[in-house]
């Protein structure tokens, strides 16, 4: 007898070893995916997975009858350890999980998901705090059931997620899937690559949201949308590369990915969604693909690496904060057509030099806020609004042309730039507001009317560098 006990600890000690080191708990995490050998889709075990006694189980479940299946609308709390669902009750096929049918039950470590389930209600395991491995028999049904929120996945606690009982660190979601759900591995553990399959057209919003392990993913080449926040904070993810069928990278597709530092998108993008690469605090370089129209909100938001990024010529605008904080770009062409920069678009970048386009109306407020190396700046005579503090603390800026068109200087304009000492100056200005020029070193200003034109100028407080500059008069450039 305790020769077989001995053996018996023996067998589970190795089972436990094994699957830490699946989940990379053993070891360090490897850089790259093993190799596996051709994918065949798993065939459905003849014996259920380990649970406790399907008739005591059922005891614990309410349940209603919708279009002929069953929903599991309530669950004693009192459930625990590993419990599966099971896929027929009193006859009747078990299809979904009601909301909140799981909600407290915090004695529930893992579930079984029968084959049979096609959808999971909001919050239906929300709250059950010791939750951590979820058992599926096969991966086509895993991406087909519609999960109602991220609380309606039960991986949503950083659970494990297991495959015919093995651990699916490294998946492939089979070609026959043409679409992965909404929140289909929202915050999985132990997921390390995942290859796309060529069937799938659609990745849904946080389908791989906070899974901060996975560090590598293939693309299928049907793909055509990655919805919102698919793949945000995948904090070990390190590259991407989208085929040409890719159209719409989605709202926060791809942000807080902090080591991704390549990402190659397909020629067909024509979407980049509002904070799409945000906080990629590795990203170097990125080329826009030439169907983009517009470069959208908070895009590329403090991507402090990024020193490299090509604007295509079809982009008409540059949304607010687009680029704030990338303090490593050093130089961008704003190509024509554009007429829009927004709110704080290329707020505390690196840039040197920056051609502003005809083609642009708006400059929006703090839009090249503490540039601290930009050392010129022109603007165009297209330009009717020029924002607060759109030059504030561009403290390398010697020389500021203003053409003909402009009527305000805001508020702080360039405050600030203590090495402005000469500005072109156009007639149509009638009005400099508080602070537009105040903490600068103007000695010379070029101004395209005459003295009394000058005097008619309206000026704010705090502007005594320029009204105290020598003025040349009626000067032509």
């Amino acid at each position: 007898m305790k020769r077989q006990n001995a053996l018996f600890i023996l067998l589970v000690v190795c089972l436990l070893a094994i699957s830490f080191a699946a989940c990379g708990v053993l070891g360090n995490t490897p850089t790259e995916p093993p190799t596996e050998p051709p994918y065949t889709e798993p065939s459905v075990p003849e014996e259920p997975l380990p649970t406790e006694d399907p008739a005591a189980v059922l005891s614990y479940f309410t349940y209603a009858v919708e279009n002929g299946n069953a929903v599991i609308t309530d669950v004693n709390e009192e459930i625990s350890g590993v419990v599966a669902i099971p896929s027929e009750i009193d006859g009747y096929k078990v299809t979904a999980i009601g909301y909140d049918a799981f909600r407290s039950c915090r004695a529930l470590t893992g579930i079984v998901i029968p084959n049979t389930m096609t959808r999971i209600g909001e919050n239906a395991f929300a709250d059950c705090e010791s939750l951590q491995d979820v058992y599926v028999y096969n991966m086509t049904v895993w991406c087909g059931i519609s999960f109602s929120n991220h609380e309606a996945n039960p991986l949503h606690r950083n659970g494990k997620l297991y495959m015919n009982g093995a651990p699916a660190a490294n998946i492939r979601i089979p070609d026959n899937v043409t679409e992965i759900h909404d929140y289909a591995f929202v915050n999985g553990d132990c997921l390390l690559s995942v290859t796309v399959g060529n069937g799938v057209k659609y990745i849904g919003k946080n389908a791989f949201d906070g899974c901060d392990s996975l560090f590598a993913v293939t693309f299928g080449n049907s793909v055509t949308a990655i919805d919102d926040y698919a793949f945000r904070n995948c904090t070990s993810l390190n590259s991407i590369t989208l085929p040409d069928t890719v159209t719409v990278i989605d709202e926060h597709a791809f942000s807080g990915c902090v080591r991704l530092n390549s990402a190659t998108l397909g020629a067909g993008v024509t979407i980049l969604g509002k904070s799409a690469f945000e906080a990629c605090e590795r990203l170097v370089s990125i080329d826009i693909p030439d169907g983009v129209q517009a470069i959208n909100e908070r895009t590329f938001y403090n991507c402090n690496q990024l020193s490299n990024v090509t604007v295509p010529v079809g982009v008409t605008s540059i949304g607010d904060f687009a680029f704030f904080g990338c303090s490593s770009l050093t130089g961008v062409t704003i190509p024509d057509g554009v007429t829009n920069i927004g709110l704080s678009a290329f707020d505390g970048c690196g840039l040197t030099a920056v051609t502003i386009p005809d083609s642009v109306t708006s400059i929006g407020d703090y839009a090249f806020n503490l540039c601290k190396s930009l050392m010129s700046i022109t603007i165009p005579s297209n330009v009717t609004y020029l924002g607060n503090s759109a030059f504030y603390g561009c403290s390398s800026l010697s020389s500021v042309t203003i053409l003909e068109g402009l009527v305000t200087i805001k508020n702080k304009t360039f405050e600030a730039c203590w090495k402005l000492t000469s500005v072109t100056f156009p007639v149509s200005v009638v009005r400099v507001d508080t602070d537009a020029f105040y903490d600068t070193s103007i000695k010379n200003v070029y101004y395209a009317g005459d003295q009394e034109a000058w005097k008619k100028i309206s000026f704010g407080n705090f502007n005594g560098p320029i009204r105290e500059a020598t003025i040349t008069y009626n000067y032509s450039a």
